[in-house]
C-alpha cells in the first residue's frame, strides 16, 4: 500500500512509522488510521522487524482526531465520534507482541 499520510522506515530492525501531517497537527483522519492498521499488519509480519517506534512529523505527535473531517461526516452532530467504532480501536490491538530476542 502506498501511504499519503504515512512515512515507514526500517533498520536495524526498527520500523518507524511517521504520521506526516504536520499542517494538522498530525491529527487522525480516516486516512491515516487506515494506513496505520495496514502498516502496523504489514510490520508485524515481517520478521525483519523486531520493534515499532510511532512519531508524528512536526512540532506535535498527535493532536488528536481530526475534527474538521468529523464534522463533514456528521459525526460529531450525532454525537458520536469516528473513533468509537471499531476502525480506530482495532489500531490499538493490531500492534504485534513479540518478546526480544536474547
Amino acid at each position: 500500500m502506498r501511504y499519503e499520510t504515512l512515512s515507514l522506515d526500517v533498520g536495524d530492525r526498527i520500523g518507524t512509522l511517521t504520521i506526516n501531517r504536520p499542517d494538522k497537527l498530525n491529527a487522525l483522519n480516516a486516512r491515516t488510521i487506515e494506513e496505520l492498521s495496514d502498516a502496523i499488519d504489514a510490520l508485524g509480519r515481517d520478521a525483519n522487524v523486531g520493534g515499532i517506534v510511532l512519531t508524528g512529523a512536526g512540532r506535535a505527535f498527535v493532536a488528536g482526531a481530526d475534527i474538521a473531517e468529523l464534522q463533514d461526516h456528521g459525526a460529531i452532530s450525532r454525537g458520536r465520534s469516528h473513533c468509537a467504532d471499531k476502525t480506530c480501536s482495532g489500531v490499538s490491538r493490531r500492534a504485534p507482541s513479540r518478546r526480544s530476542p536474547r
